[in-house]
């Protein structure tokens, strides 16, 4: 085991890789990093805070952390053999953020979100279970996805295969497994459940407001937190599935690399069912004009 509390002298690990391009430009404090493996790469982008965070990473895993802005990076991660970390620019962490990732699976999470206190995300159960008719496995391993400026309630666990849409607001102690929140939607409970749509939020906290700043911010200003489909945004199916279908860690790199060169705004919206199906119609329609 390879253990790192400092990134002096990071260039002795030989048989793992920490990339940065300015170590100096990254606060690394009160953390580790253990690697219980080989061939496994974390890559820290300039200006990233990390505090109060240890990581064990296993053989051929990537953890990628963006430039946090003025925010520490708080995590509690364990990524075991040939999985995937990474997280956006941005994020605001009111305590550790506990994570696992298992099975080449990933937890993907985009740019400028919240996250309260005690939130877990896992990509597995983790053990097995099986239909005892059909003796085949019935709870495999998913990959989680979060989008952009999403904010995520105290205590809340999130579970394989849940992907969450930018914009979107989850409810404390909500339990999300397999579940697909579309942008712009409050989802709350346990198990969780869409409570209102076409919403968004402000990440202005209000513990402090006064009279002037309740009045000022009694109406929608801005539609920076509002989502909507346009041609830059993601298949998030398709690029897990890609990230996943490879075993060769340069490959995956290169595959994280292209969703951190997609900058636009739109790029992590889930459409609801409604919509998507409104649009299943409307290419249908299309398609019968052209007969």
């Amino acid at each position: 085991m390879e253990v790192i509390d400092t990134l002096e002298n990071i260039d002795k690990y030989k048989t793992n890789n920490i990339i940065t391009c300015n170590k100096d430009n990254i606060k690394f404090n009160y953390s580790k990093i253990f690697f219980c493996g080989e061939n496994s790469y974390i890559y820290i982008q300039d200006g990233a805070k990390i505090v109060n965070t240890n990581l064990t990473i296993h053989s051929n895993s990537i953890v990628y952390l963006m430039n946090s802005g003025n925010h520490d990076i708080r995590l509690n991660g364990t990524f075991h053999n040939n999985t995937n970390f990474f997280l956006g620019e941005n994020n605001y962490f009111n305590g550790q953020l506990h994570l696992s990732t298992s099975e080449y699976k990933s937890i993907v999470i985009g740019s400028n979100c919240l996250f309260s206190y005690g939130i877990q995300i896992r990509t597995a159960d983790p053990h097995l279970l099986f239909d005892i008719n059909t003796k085949a496995r019935i709870n495999p391993s998913r990959s989680v996805f979060i989008g952009d400026k999403v904010w995520i309630g105290q205590n809340s666990t999130i579970l394989k295969g849940t992907k969450i849409g930018s914009g979107s607001v989850i409810g404390a102690s909500s339990v999300l497994s397999n579940k697909i929140i579309p942008s712009n939607v409050i989802a709350a409970g346990n198990p969780s459940r869409i409570i209102k749509s076409n919403i968004c939020f402000n990440p202005r906290c209000v513990h402090n407001f006064k009279r002037d700043d309740t009045s000022k911010f009694s109406n929608l200003t801005d539609e920076n937190y509002i989502f909507r489909s346009d041609d830059y945004s993601v298949d998030i199916n398709k690029f897990l599935a890609k990230l996943e279908a490879t075993d060769v860690i340069e490959d995956r790199l290169l595959i994280i690399n292209e969703l951190v060169s997609n900058r636009n705004h739109n790029r992590f919206f889930i459409s609801n069912s409604r919509e998507r199906e409104r649009e299943r119609e409307r290419e249908r329609e299309r398609e019968r004009e052209r007969e």
